[in-house]
């Protein structure tokens, strides 16, 4: 199976990374509740943020992240997220990420229903200025990002992941691989992934699984990334549940990733 790191090179690795980091900065501006944000004003300066991502891009400096609660590390490894990919024998299609958030969530049970409730309210950023603080009628930022991708008019992949915020750059790399380099929903599920984030003004490191080529990793270090590499199938990297939808074909094909439990089935 060719990879796209080792297939396109580094440069697809280092625009990605640093595009993730772009998106970091962009949601300082434009991330929070639709009564929190004005989206027509805000929008406006488009070309202002661009100019900023590419500047703090070509210095190499890091990208401001204030509307998280915390720092990326303390959320490290914490969580429960779900996603399943569903289509029904009429065509109808669901791609349903569910979370309570942290593992147990809020630690609450109410009285005589069997479920947690969720803590979600963790996500709303403590800084008061922030688009992201917690006020009447807003909701917090999140991760999720379940997805039905059209072709054509038609449906045709459904996707999502678990992972907090490796959601959206798991998700990203997998259409990437499946619309750019052609591979198969399950070789793109399964491909090694990398993931780079910014916090406190700075740029974070860039981790990857160790199954990218050792010449890429050189290559990226001398770019000035610092590299945190990690194992082969990480659950760090989520847990991806998809369904490709080839239609002309008559077919269905489910992809599970291997990082985490999941499974395709039919009936």
């Amino acid at each position: 199976m060719a990879l796209p790191l080792a297939s396109r090179g580094v440069f697809l690795g280092a625009v990605l990374a640093w595009a993730r980091a772009a998106g970091e900065f962009g949601a300082v501006i434009f991330v929070g509740g639709p009564g929190a944000v004005d989206f027509v004003e805000k929008s406006r300066s488009v070309s202002i943020l661009l100019k900023r991502v590419v500047k703090a891009a070509a210095k190499k400096n890091g990208l401001a992240a204030s509307f998280m609660a915390k720092p990326f590390a303390e959320h490290a490894g914490c969580g429960l997220h779900v996603h399943v990919s569903l289509v029904d024998e009429d065509g109808n299609i669901v791609s349903l990420t569910q979370s309570i958030n942290h593992f147990f969530g809020s630690g609450i049970v109410p009285e005589g229903t069997g479920f947690l409730l969720n803590n979600h309210m963790d996500d709303f950023s403590m800084d008061p200025h922030s688009p992201n603080a917690p006020g009447p009628h807003r909701r917090p930022v999140s991760n999720m990002g379940p997805l039905i991708l059209f072709r054509s008019g038609r449906p045709f992949l459904v996707l999502g992941s678990p992972g907090g915020t490796r959601i959206v750059p798991s998700l990203t790399q997998i259409l990437f691989n499946v619309t750019r380099f052609g591979m198969s929903l399950d070789e793109a599920i399964e491909a090694p992934r990398f993931f780079s984030y910014s916090t406190g003004g700075r740029a974070g490191d860039l981790h990857l699984e160790d199954r990218i080529p050792e010449a890429t990793r050189a290559a990226l270090e001398r770019l000035g990334h610092n590299l945190v590499v990690r194992e082969a199938y990480d659950k760090y990297f989520g847990g991806a549940q998809g369904l490709m939808l080839l239609q002309d074909e008559g077919l269905i094909l489910g992809g599970a990733d291997s990082r985490r439990d999941g499974s395709g089935a039919g009936y």
